[in-house]
């Protein structure tokens, strides 16, 4: 699945599909974002699943790709200090 606004809209429904998509695809980067920070890639994945969860438990709050990728980011940072 492509990532774009409309799968934002798919995980807000809960479909599983989309969400491991926006998972798989974000997954990565912000373990590296983490691991910056921590010094860990132990921890930074740990991090990263977290700042995940976290985004699905509130995905009926966003409408926007952009703004997932803020809250991801942002999350991570908070988690990892």
């Amino acid at each position: 699945m492509k990532l774009n606004d409309g799968i934002v809209s798919e995980i807000s429904n809960g479909n599983y599909l989309a969400f491991k998509s926006l998972f798989d695809n974000f997954f990565t980067s912000l373990c590296l974002f983490s691991s910056q920070i921590v010094k860990s890639n132990v921890a930074a994945q740990d991090i990263a699943q977290e700042a995940l969860i976290a985004y699905w438990k509130r995905k009926s709050d966003f409408e926007e790709l952009i703004k997932v990728k803020a809250f991801l980011y942002i999350t991570t940072k908070n988690l990892s200090l």
